[in-house]
């Protein structure tokens, strides 16, 4: 899982780029991702889950050692149910920043690589963190919003 789950290889990469090319001025993801490759980024463990029917769905991220969980609504089309063990990176020094700064996400599901599963998170237009786990059998999906961390 450590191969595909880290943000420097190129699946990740171009399915962050892909997901917001015209959206978000190119200059932030390439930061977010850069800052994600370097040997001092904080690296911390988490699962993540979406389940979704139809109309509506609930995500979550639930980082490893850290007193915060993330769960949202999410209202759309289509069907899916994910929970996968991966990898947080923030672009921050400090984890407490960059749960008390965001304030939404884009999840999605990349076929590519046996199946991905990406949560990026945001401070308004300005991708700050992000959540990777390789999750076999993914299909393809699109969701994102308003959200916050919340304390355990």
């Amino acid at each position: 899982m450590a191969t595909i789950a880290k943000p420097n290889t190129e699946v990740i990469r171009q399915a962050t780029l892909k997901a917001f090319q015209g959206k978000l001025d190119n200059y932030h993801i390439e930061s977010l991702l850069e800052l994600q490759k370097s040997e001092e980024s904080s690296v911390i463990t988490a699962t993540g889950s979406l389940y979704f029917a139809l109309f509506y769905g609930v995500i979550s991220c639930n980082p490893s050692d850290y007193p915060y969980e993330f769960e949202e609504s999410s209202w759309g089309l289509g069907g899916s149910a994910i929970s996968s063990a991966g990898v947080m990176y923030t672009a921050y020094e400090s984890w407490d920043n960059f749960f008390h700064m965001t304030t939404g996400y884009h999840a999605q599901g990349i076929a590519d690589a046996g199946g991905l599963f990406q949560i990026t998170f945001f401070n308004g237009l300005s991708p700050i963190g992000q959540f990777n786990a390789v999750s076999g059998g993914i299909g393809v999906f699109e969701v994102g919003g308003n959200g916050k961390w919340k304390k355990k």
